[in-house]
């Protein structure tokens, strides 16, 4: 750093002052851009990805409102699949949309 320095008084340039390279450094296009994209990025997650990820977890936990839950794994889907009316209400929305399709 000392040559850096010794250059700019060498050369009569003023040294930036802190204020000074905050904004030369804001001004380049690419941190204006990133900071264009980071909040809708955060938005997205916020939107999308966390509850998309809580979904999966209350699947395979045993989770009731006010209690922590307990990891079931794939119980609730062995359950689900394994009930009738489950399966007789898979096979009435296949008919129904096979019948809207043909006519």
């Amino acid at each position: 750093m000392a040559v850096g320095q010794r250059a700019l008084e060498a050369t009569g340039l003023p040294r930036l002052g802190r204020l000074a390279r905050v904004r030369e450094w804001w001004e380049q296009e690419h941190v204006f851009g990133y900071s264009l994209i980071v909040p809708a990025l955060a938005l997205i997650v916020g939107l999308v990805a966390y509850p998309f990820g809580m979904a999966i977890y209350f699947s395979l936990s045993d989770y009731w409102v006010g209690s922590p839950g307990q990891f079931i794994g794939l119980q609730n889907f062995r359950d689900i699949l394994g009930n009738e009316i489950f399966q007789q209400t898979v096979y009435n929305s296949f008919v129904f949309s096979l019948i809207a399709v043909v006519f």
